[in-house]
């Protein structure tokens, strides 16, 4: 009696003879969970794109993973495996691209008109700003407001961040906050006065509050403040502003006005031990201090203990909007 090897079959009109056995189509149930080809005494299974076939059971398949399994990302940002696919999606302030979904284009929120007057288009959002003669208002930072000059008599020293942290686009950007604010306010030895020092490894006094008696001048120097670029030694500024006697009445300090300082900056204190000290001897002298900080490095617990009040510490999310707390800081210098 003739008989046949494993996937093959007696051909039916010459039992001495085989032919091959088609696996594929003679079995009831199927023998592969998804494709199968005949092969000459056997059969070959595939899978279905977004599969693979199973390593321990070569019939079956099973899920590629395409957001792990590929050596170079398949998405652009965000990738979620799915049940033999994946899906791509975008970080907030980014959209798919129309001709190609695995990819992201940043949105641009200007585009809607979103602001009263300028608009910045940033990395997930805007940032809205104001014409000159104009504040952002501190409820609705959609809108402008504009400025009405403070008279009070009010000596106003900065005490400008300048380490390696910030960089010098974001300084710039300091900077030129810096001199905005100084526009709220009317500038002469009858109402508001300003000096300055920016700080670092070192201290470095940019005027005294009798140096300059008009805005423009104030300004420039302000925006002509080098850039160290290295650590955040708050303490030298604090105590240079005293050691100094920058609020003498040889600076051009009144004895009836207002003494103020105020911190701007993007991070903690290198010595927050002597930064405290130097604080201590400030308010001392019914100095008052407001520090603004900027960004999530920044200790709040910190500027909480540098401040005069709770009350008297600002937020800004990001160097851009800065210009969000300018007129709650104006309303709170004057």
């Amino acid at each position: 009696m003739c008989s046949c090897r494993p996937g093959y079959t007696k051909d039916s009109k010459d039992p001495t003879k085989c032919v091959d056995l088609n696996e594929c189509t003679s079995s009831k149930t199927p023998v592969c969970e998804h494709n199968c080809t005949n092969t000459d005494g056997s059969f070959k299974c595939t899978c279905k794109p977004g599969y693979a076939v199973d390593s321990k059971d070569p019939k079956k398949c099973v899920d590629i993973d395409e957001c792990t399994s590929s050596k170079s990302p398949v998405c652009e940002q965000i990738c979620t495996n799915t049940v033999g696919n994946f899906t791509c999606s975008c970080k907030h302030g980014f959209v798919a691209n129309s001709k190609n979904p695995t990819k992201c284009d940043a949105r641009n929120d200007c585009s809607s008109s979103p602001c009263a007057h300028n608009c910045t288009d940033t990395e997930g959002g805007f940032v809205c700003s104001c014409a000159k003669g104009f504040v952002v208002n501190s409820k609705d930072v959609t809108k402008c407001d504009e400025i009405v000059p403070c008279k009070t008599l009010a000596d106003i020293i900065f005490a400008m961040d300048a380490s390696g942290s910030i960089g010098l686009d974001n300084y710039n950007i300091q900077l030129e906050y810096a001199s905005r604010l100084v526009s709220q306010f009317n500038i002469s030895k009858e109402a508001a006065q300003f000096g300055a020092v920016v700080f670092s490894t070192d201290v470095q006094e940019l005027f005294d509050l009798n140096k300059y008696n008009n805005l423009k001048s104030i300004q420039q120097a302000l925006l002509a403040a080098p850039y160290p670029g290295e650590t955040t030694m708050l303490n030298l500024a604090l105590e240079h502003i005293e050691e100094d006697k920058m609020f003498d009445v040889k600076s051009g300090g009144r004895p009836d006005s207002v003494k103020t300082v105020l911190i701007l900056t993007d991070g903690k204190s290198t010595d927050p031990v002597k930064t405290e000290a130097a604080v201590k001897v400030l308010k001392s002298h019914h100095i008052k201090i407001i520090c603004v900080g900027i960004g999530d490095a920044v200790s709040d617990s910190e500027l909480s203990k540098i401040a005069t009040t709770p009350d008297d510490v600002y937020k800004a999310e990001n160097f851009e909007s800065l210009g969000y707390v300018q007129e709650k800081i104006a309303k709170s210098l004057c």
